[in-house]
């Protein structure tokens, strides 16, 4: 069977399994309640869940599950440093990773800089028609083949540290867009970056050696902070572009708005900058 197909059936299964219908739940279905979350999820620290303005805020929390969202306007509210660990859990379904979103839209932020890490002994965590946004914080994907993978999900970083790290090098997978505001993606020397087929690749300068490995977005603020790579000075980085304005090369050349015709690059598009792929 395809792997596409296994995916497929995959989210069949979890659909009929109750997943889809609890709007925000940890491992099994059990859906979060207003108030304090306790044993056997939280390991250490505390987790409160506000019902009404669906805000889960995490202070030096460890929790030993998958967090499952398929509501829209979450917002996850970090203190002091988090983790969500689905490495040692059993029983389930499993293979969406530690964070698991459907149809939702979710804010990981905090006011006091707080951090996030999200691993799983698989992935680390898989978006199906879905928007992730990372705000005022840090937060770290840690999967053993996969980080962040799904179909047709948007990723947003706004002032904000994001790593989506693996094993075996392939860090994001069927993304549609990703937009950074007052953040850089770090780049290896010698390469450049590019967004294909659902997929962020790294491509050296000859063009003879690519590869998907792990992404690094830093604030803004932090370029001098940072020797050994280059960052892509890129401000907004996404598969579409508004055909309304002119579109021009990085020589400053006029160019077809369409992919059909173009090289896959860089675009200046209303002073700003996109990857086409």
């Amino acid at each position: 069977m395809k792997k596409k197909n296994l995916i497929l059936l995959s989210m069949a299964c979890a659909l009929c399994s109750g997943h889809a219908h609890a709007r925000i739940s940890f491992r099994n279905g059990i859906s979060l309640k207003h108030g304090e979350i306790t044993a056997p999820f939280v390991k250490e620290g505390t987790a409160n869940y506000d019902a009404e303005n669906k805000v889960l805020t995490l202070e030096n929390a460890v929790i030993e599950s998958w967090l499952t969202i398929t509501d829209d306007d979450v917002t996850i509210n970090l203190i002091g440093e988090n983790v969500i660990d689905n490495s040692n859990v059993t029983g389930g379904i499993i293979y969406y990773g530690a964070l698991y979103m459907y149809d939702a839209n979710l804010t990981i932020t905090s006011v006091q800089e707080g951090s996030l890490k999200i691993i799983d002994k698989d992935k680390g965590s898989s978006l199906f028609d879905s928007k992730l946004t990372v705000k005022d914080c840090s937060v770290e994907f840690d999967g053993a083949m996969m980080g962040l993978i799904g179909h047709r999900y948007d990723l947003a970083v706004d002032n904000a540290e994001l790593t989506v790290r693996t094993d075996n090098g392939v860090g994001i997978a069927g993304i549609q867009s990703l937009e950074l505001k007052d953040s850089e993606v770090l780049i290896p020397d010698n390469y450049k970056v590019n967004v294909a087929d659902g997929c962020i690749y790294y491509v050296s300068e000859n063009e003879e050696d690519i590869y998907r490995g792990d992404l690094k977005v830093v604030k803004a603020d932090l370029e001098q902070q940072v020797r050994q790579h280059t960052l892509t000075g890129i401000s907004d980085v996404n598969t579409s572009q508004d055909k309304k304005q002119p579109v021009y090369n990085l020589q400053g050349v006029q160019v077809n708005p369409s992919r059909k015709g173009g090289a896959p690059g860089i675009r200046i598009v209303g002073g700003k900058k996109y990857f086409v792929r």
